[in-house]
């Protein structure tokens, strides 16, 4: 974890996140780890803790291109699918409140629960949100949607609180979702874990589609691309299926080499140093 702490230094992420990250904050039950374990996650999640399935929560940064860094779950199993539950890092705290007030139900009467108000405090969430975070959580459980009356979810909602399918309606964000427009422009700002099954394969019938998505192979696509000087294609191919993590590995060294992004070094230490495989195949055939 010590390449870790250093890059979330590097990257100022909020002294809680980094903190949770470590072990120093206790999370409230509902199966989730930290520091997290090793079940093999993409170059561009910085983790905070592993849950059920196994999956990851973390950081989701692409160093390249325009898009803005956000918070969102992985599924390992599901070809390390993944969704947006947050926008920052004080949404995703009220979010872990919820689950602390579902966890301390029938303590205390609602709004006096002393271990929920201690995690909001060490979060980031004042004592008031915390009672009206208890109180949405008594009528919506742990669902995000749930969230949507705080103001600080109100202004900037994440993709997890658009329950109903098709509805994208008052989302800001930038993280790809199956109602989006399907230009070049935005494909080439996006990798194949970041999109549905389905939308994958929609985005590799069309005559733009990034050449990571159309193909099971991604070394040679990136390859390619780091030769002709395209870091984002090079990033993006990275992120997306069809590597084997130790030349992955590889491949983030090169990249970080070539390009001199300040900061993609400590990326390419701390991710190297994770032992993908740990809970997996054997090293040589552990993929994503």
């Amino acid at each position: 974890m010590d390449e870790y702490r250093r890059l979330y230094d590097f990257l100022r992420l909020p002294q809680a996140a980094t903190d949770i990250a470590l072990g120093t904050i206790t999370l409230p039950p509902y199966n989730r780890e930290t520091p997290f374990d090793a079940y093999g996650f993409l170059p561009a999640l910085l983790p905070l803790w592993i849950g059920d399935g196994p999956s990851y929560t973390g950081y989701w940064k692409h160093w390249f291109g325009t898009r803005r860094m956000t918070l969102v779950e992985v599924t390992v199993e599901n070809n390390r699918r993944t969704q947006e539950v947050a926008r920052d890092f004080g949404q995703l705290a009220c979010e872990l409140v919820v689950y602390a007030a579902r966890a301390a139900r029938g303590e205390r009467a609602r709004g006096q629960t002393p271990q929920v108000k201690a995690f909001g405090a060490r979060a980031g969430v004042g004592e008031d949100e915390v009672e009206q975070i208890e109180q949405i959580a008594q009528e919506w459980g742990i669902e995000p949607a749930g969230l949507l009356p705080l103001p600080r979810f109100a202004s900037a909602p994440p993709l997890a609180c658009f329950t109903t399918e098709g509805d994208y309606t008052g989302y800001t964000g930038d993280f790809p979702h199956d109602g989006m427009a399907l230009d070049e422009d935005t494909l080439r700002n996006m990798c194949t874990p970041e999109a549905s099954r389905e939308l994958n394969a929609r985005i590799a019938t069309l005559p733009f589609a990034p050449p990571w998505f159309t193909t099971d192979e991604q070394a040679p696509v990136f390859r390619q691309l780091l030769g002709e000087g395209d870091y984002l294609g090079a990033w993006m191919s990275l992120n997306s299926n069809g590597w084997r993590f130790l030349e992955a590995m590889d491949a983030l060294d090169e990249l970080a080499r070539v390009s001199a992004v300040p900061g993609l070094g400590l990326l390419a230490a701390a991710w190297s140093g994770v032992p993908h495989e740990k809970n997996g195949p054997a090293p040589e055939d552990a993929a994503y």
